[in-house]
């Protein structure tokens, strides 16, 4: 009979590691968007759809949907215990 053994933490370095940080948000957002405040929908999509590795890449029209989007933004983020810093314009 063969001894299964299992990791029983998330391991950091290895190539994997961008998958399961990756997986790791998208399942974040996928509870956020079941959970939360209808007005934080299109900002959930929308982080869903731009996040490449670590990085939050996206845009918006005005400077009053980017103080939105930064502000929710880090309020889901912050409820998975992600840091959203860093931003450029």
């Amino acid at each position: 009979m063969p001894i299964v053994f299992r990791h029983k933490r998330v391991v950091f370095g290895l190539c994997s590691s961008p998958f399961l940080l990756g997986a790791t948000i998208q399942y974040h957002l996928g509870k956020m968007l079941s959970t939360s405040p209808p007005e934080w929908k299109w900002i959930i999509q929308r982080l869903k759809r731009s996040f490449y590795v670590d990085n939050c890449v996206t845009s918006v029209s005005n400077k009053r949907e980017l103080q939105t989007f930064i502000s929710q933004a880090s309020q889901i983020m912050s409820r998975g215990h992600f840091d959203l810093r860093g931003w450029e314009s």
